[in-house]
């Protein structure tokens, strides 16, 4: 068994992504040995502290406001470099109706999309439609 000292703990745990320390302390205190899960849960803590009643969201943290559709394909390829572009200009956006392409009647049988679902759609804030039509504008119109 390794080395239970929390200070050699917290160190193991400061070197963790935020994501990949929230998954472990979602498992809760039942998965740890009582030393490891205070380290980690002091680490947790340290990491994410508490609001009180009143105080406003951490700056950042606010919604988007409405998600407006600037892009949509049946083409797989489209999409990926849809989502490229997108990416490469650090524009935040959703693709609707991906995940249920092949879950309803024959899927993508005809057209290359599920016609009970449409075509795959690109959506981002509405603050952002305009920059990322434009960055979209060289895919140009789906065959």
């Amino acid at each position: 068994m390794p080395d239970l000292d929390p200070a050699s703990l917290r160190a193991r745990y400061q070197h963790l992504s935020d994501e990949a320390l929230a998954e472990l302390h979602a498992a809760g205190p039942g998965a740890y040995q009582p030393a490891a899960w205070a380290a980690l849960d002091a680490e947790f803590k340290a990491r994410t502290p508490a609001r009180r009643a009143g105080e406003p969201p951490p700056a950042g943290s606010e919604r988007p406001g409405p998600l407006v559709a600037v892009f949509a394909s049946s083409d797989p390829a489209r999409l990926i470099v849809a989502k490229l572009l997108l990416e490469a200009e650090g524009i935040p956006f959703v693709s609707a109706g991906e995940g249920v392409q092949d879950l309803i009647g024959l899927g993508r049988a005809f057209g290359g999309y599920n016609l009970a679902t449409g075509p795959v759609q690109m959506l981002v804030a509405e603050g952002d439609a305009a920059r990322a039509a434009g960055v979209l504008q060289t895919l140009g119109p789906d065959p």
